[in-house]
């Protein structure tokens, strides 16, 4: 029988992933500091981990061609939209800036992709009517309150019933787009 792979890690290896640890949690710390939210934190989690791994975590030679080169490879290999690929890059500056303290005049070149122009999908007021009427129970309301609203799918889910006030035909959104809290008028068909 042949003997298994056995994946052998060097002392070398060893630091490296130790050095990723540490600049991954002192981002961590920073972007929990500056009270970024969990979603935000992940997704910049994410792309410094992929970034510093792509340069086989050879922290100190990196800079802005490093970026371009990472950014555009997102787009051609991995084809991923615009939006991401900016996402992607304010992980990055974000690092760079508030990681490694870099000046942050080094990346003015630095390639930021642009969005194509769309226009958005507008339903008839018909149309959403007929979308309605096919929901029943709490489906069917959370969908009103997201139409009559405006109010994000996460900000319907989380409502309680302390948060809606029906003297004043309003609703209280408590954490929401950024932290913060708003008010919404309730529809009165609601």
């Amino acid at each position: 029988a042949e003997p298994s792979e056995n994946v052998y890690i060097t002392e070398k290896q060893k630091e490296e992933h130790k050095r990723l640890e540490c600049e991954i949690k002192t981002l961590t710390e920073a972007l929990q500091t500056m009270h970024y939210s969990i979603r935000t934190i992940e997704n910049y989690t994410y792309w410094i981990k992929d970034f510093l791994r792509s340069y086989h975590n050879n922290f100190e030679s990196l800079g802005q061609k490093e970026i371009n080169e990472y950014l555009t490879n997102l787009a051609v290999k991995e084809h991923v939209s615009a939006s991401t690929q900016n996402q992607a890059l304010a992980a990055l500056l974000f690092y760079f800036r508030h990681v490694r303290h870099e000046d942050t005049d080094n990346f003015k070149d630095v390639i930021h992709a642009k969005h194509k122009r769309r226009v958005p999908v507008v339903l008839t007021k018909q149309e959403v009517a007929s979308v309605i009427s096919r929901l029943d129970g709490s489906k069917r309301l959370a969908v009103e309150l997201l139409y009559g609203t405006g109010m994000r799918l996460n900000e319907v889910l989380s409502l309680r019933i302390l948060d809606l006030d029906f003297d004043r035909n309003e609703i209280t959104v408590r954490f929401g787009k950024g932290g913060k809290d708003r008010r919404v008028m309730l529809p009165k068909s609601l």
